[in-house]
């Protein structure tokens, strides 16, 4: 009988490399549905409804195409995590404290695990947030010009503008060691999204079926019809 203990949670559904490096693959997925508490899964769930509900306007949009935007950002997210947490990485020479950061839609622990060159620093990640953006850009590209109501602003903004200020922000910080967001998941989401409305859901229409193999449905004519 497995006993439910921070631990174990730590070990099974955050995804870091020492995880990977323990063959607990499943993390690569099972990270991308934990949060650290309500209010972290309440953000991820408001953000990946919005994003979904003007997916699921498109004609044409089937339910196997919402699970593999969904898997496939999720993995594309982590991957991201990874790539960038390996360039990251560094040795700390006078500390094995473990901290915890926030990432804004992930969360992130970061822990000192000694090793033959010192003290090397590892940073965990959980959270949807790889996922809801691989939503957002499939869905800015379906329907760049949706308004978008956003917290603090007095008026609806283009979902092009709020996609684009969220990608701009995540690759200004990539590399600021003081950030605590996971903004390498970020952004690997925000490209699969990208990528799988380029290859998959282009023939329904959206913002790039003007550059050729678009097809008539979607949205409309897209927006350079407007």
């Amino acid at each position: 009988e497995t006993t439910l203990t921070p631990e174990t949670l730590t070990a099974h559904t955050t995804l870091s490399w020492p995880n990977l490096h323990a063959a607990r693959y499943w993390t690569l997925l099972t990270s991308a549905f934990s949060h650290q508490g309500p209010l972290h899964f309440l953000f991820n769930m408001l953000s990946l409804k919005a994003f979904a509900t003007i997916l699921t306007r498109t004609p044409g949009l089937k339910p196997s195409h919402i699970i593999l935007l969904a898997t496939g950002s999720a993995l594309a997210g982590s991957l991201g995590f990874l790539y960038h947490d390996s360039h990251r990485r560094q040795t700390d020479q006078g500390t094995n404290l473990i901290g915890r950061t926030v990432e804004g839609s992930n969360r992130q622990i970061s822990r000192s695990i000694p090793g033959a060159r010192g003290i090397e620093t590892h940073r965990s990640a959980l959270g949807a947030s790889g996922m809801v953006l691989g939503f957002g850009a499939a869905a800015t590209c379906l329907a760049p010009f949706t308004p978008m109501s956003v917290m603090f602003l007095p008026v609806p903004i283009p979902l092009w503008v709020l996609t684009t200020v969220y990608a701009a922000a995540d690759t200004y910080f990539l590399d600021d060691p003081r950030s605590p967001v996971g903004h390498s998941a970020h952004l690997g989401g925000t490209v699969f999204g990208g990528l799988f409305y380029l290859v998959v859901l282009r023939r329904m229409g959206g913002g790039l079926g003007v550059f050729g193999g678009g097809g008539g449905g979607g949205l409309g004519r897209g927006w350079w019809g407007r």
